[in-house]
């Protein structure tokens, strides 16, 4: 890799000038120089808008009817920043237990009647629709899981117009997270998201070719299948990472969740305190496969995170009534240089891409095309997690785990109500667009903080470099809650 760049002001700055803008109190994002496509293309610092719940055969974070994309009204720069800074000097600041503190915005989604769209582009399907779709793919008797889930998610402000890069699918079975690399729209003037939105539309139809088939499988196998299906379909040109989590289909094996994770988004598995002994970790397969215990996949993920005081970012990282089981690692081949799947121009696309003037374009995939070692579905990393009723689990890209800490994720997420309460008893559980509501809002109001210490900053200290305050970036989040179908056909017919 050439010297470190700092992207200051829209300018690339070399690290002699980052030094000296930082003598003046300046701030900037260091960042590594971008690589080239597909297996030689970085991460660019992309572009937030909000999401509420999926429904659960949507994949597309805009939705696009008769062919028309339909976007939400563009906001500028000035105004999303405008609006947050009102919303943290006006509204109470809210501390959480364990030292954090918020806006009061991030929490008024738990109490309000009913969730505010804010310009979402997804409607929130109620329970009763997801659990119809759920009974209706039950394919055994006995215990029977199915994934409750919602979204939401801000592009980055510099993208507001477009909706960003990311996207993601939901299916009563299955989830799925994509963040498109943004170096296809500003180097070669092609939509970033449309390889992602494509690769999820796969994903959901390689769930949905499970689930028709009625074959049996490893939970993670049936991630895989799903994964491998996305990218199969996926025609655009582009680059994406991705994570999907599919409940397996083993009979008698209800409690498996396979996650495929290729970049790094990252899957948080979270259990009420209470609830944790209920699962049988003799039923998860010890490997790299499986995931490891809480503890162990907390610090190796997530080294750097600091493990206590308000100064340091928060408190305990088991803090609240929330604990965190189970997370997925990031796969980067470098610092801010994660693995993604990647669709190159072929020979043959080359006379059409230049009569659409996309020399550029041509000329780096001939340039590179031929040392160039694309990953694949293959190099994904997978696992096996153990679940259970009333686990809440939490997708997100790297907007969101770049500038939160897994316990203020569970601050946060701690607010909720599960469908399981302490002495076993059943409830409606809160809605699951509204957790990553609230996720999604703490992370824009980091992304924003200049003097904030996040995880990015950590790993990019560990690496050499010198971050300072939130990371700007797209910004999307799934939350599901599993949720047994008969007993949560019981609590709706009461």
């Amino acid at each position: 890799f050439a010297p470190p760049m700092m992207r200051r002001e829209g300018k690339l700055r070399s690290l002699e000038e980052a030094s000296e803008a930082l003598d003046v109190g300046a701030v900037g994002r260091m960042m590594p120089p971008g690589k080239e496509v597909g297996g030689l293309m970085s991460r660019s610092s992309q572009a937030p808008q909000s999401a509420s719940s999926p429904d659960m055969t949507s994949h597309m974070r805009l939705r696009r009817e008769n062919g028309v994309t339909q976007t939400r009204r563009a906001n500028t720069l000035e105004d999303l920043l405008t609006e947050e800074e009102s919303a943290s000097s006006s509204a109470a600041a809210v501390e959480c237990a364990g030292g954090s503190q918020w806006p009061a915005s991030v929490f008024d989604v738990f109490h309000v009647a009913e969730l505010p769209s804010g310009g979402a582009s997804f409607p929130n399907r109620p329970l009763r629709s997801q659990l119809a779709a759920a009974a209706a793919a039950r394919q055994s008797e006995g215990k029977h899981f199915f994934l409750y889930s919602g979204a939401s998610g801000a592009p980055h402000p510099a993208k507001a117009s477009s909706g960003g890069a990311d996207s993601h699918f939901a299916h009563c079975r299955a989830l799925g997270i994509a963040d498109g690399v943004g170096e296809w729209e500003w180097k070669f003037g092609l939509n970033p998201r449309d390889f992602a939105d494509e690769l999820m539309a796969g994903c959901g139809e390689g769930v949905r070719q499970l689930r028709s088939s009625g074959a049996s499988g490893l939970a993670r196998e049936c991630a895989r299948h799903a994964l491998r299906t996305g990218y199969d379909v996926a025609t655009s040109f582009g680059s994406s990472t991705a994570l999907v989590a599919a409940l397996g289909q083993t009979p008698g094996r209800p409690g498996e969740l396979g996650v495929a994770n290729i970049g790094d988004s990252s899957l948080v598995q979270l259990r009420r305190r209470e609830a944790i002994g209920g699962v049988d970790r003799q039923q998860q397969p010890p490997s790299a496969q499986s995931a490891p215990p809480a503890a162990a996949a907390y610090s190796a993920a997530r080294p750097s995170e600091p493990q206590g005081g308000p100064a340091a970012g928060g408190g305990a990282a088991e803090a609240g009534p929330f604990c965190c089981m189970a997370r997925t690692r990031e796969q980067q081949h470098a610092f801010n240089c994660p693995y993604q799947l990647a669709r190159l121009p072929q020979p043959a696309d080359y006379p059409e891409l230049l009569r659409q003037g996309k020399d550029k374009l041509v000329r780096t995939v001939q340039r590179c095309a031929a040392s160039a070692k694309l990953d694949t579905p293959d190099d994904a990393e997978v696992y096996t997690f153990c679940v259970q009723e009333g686990d809440l689990l939490v997708l997100g890209t790297d907007g969101v785990f770049d500038n939160l800490y897994i316990h203020e994720v569970i601050q946060i997420a701690s607010q909720a109500s599960s469908p399981v309460a302490s002495s076993g008893k059943r409830g409606m559980p809160t809605e699951p667009a509204r957790i990553a509501t609230a996720i999604t809002r703490a992370a824009f109001h980091r992304s924003v903080d200049r003097d904030a210490r996040t995880p990015f900053g950590d790993n990019a200290r560990k690496a050499g470099m010198y971050h300072r305050g939130g990371k700007m970036d797209d910004i999307t989040c799934v939350c599901a809650w599993v949720m047994d179908v008969e007993a949560t056909s019981l609590l709706l017919r009461s």
